[in-house]
């Protein structure tokens, strides 16, 4: 027991001193976090899951008009080619919308900085960390 995939600890490494990612935190705890007055419309965080799904191990926790937070789960999709191991993420939409891949969750951001594309806002300033 313990065991935990190597790739996910390379993932976590990279990320884990980014000013967006929570880590492991509740969906209830970054709702309470997003809708401090220290957020405006389009604060974001990225936080850990905690359910069994090991293809969507992160969600996009983003703060739209009237203080409403959305989530979105970050999906990873893992392939393999030429015996090195490459992941892509994509935000997961209910209904058959285009999935737009990326090499990694830095790229995701940068995109959703620019386009809404299915989000309920544009992703505008990372969540202060501050609760007023």
């Amino acid at each position: 027991s313990g065991y935990v995939n190597a790739i996910y600890l390379d993932d976590f490494d990279q990320i884990e001193n980014e000013s967006w990612f929570f880590g492991r935190i509740k969906r209830q705890d970054a709702e309470f976090i997003l809708k401090s007055d220290s957020n405006r419309t389009g604060s974001f965080l990225i936080r850990m899951c905690n359910g069994q799904n090991t293809n969507h191990i992160y969600s996009l926790s983003l703060r739209s008009e009237q203080k409403e937070i959305r989530h979105y789960k970050i999906m990873r999709e893992m392939s393999t080619s030429n015996d090195q191991i490459k992941s892509c993420y994509f935000i997961y939409y209910s209904n058959s919308q285009q999935i737009k891949r990326f090499k990694s969750l830095n790229d995701l951001i940068s995109y959703y900085k620019i386009n809404k594309s299915g989000l309920s806002t544009t992703l505008t300033s990372v969540c202060s960390r501050e609760v007023v």
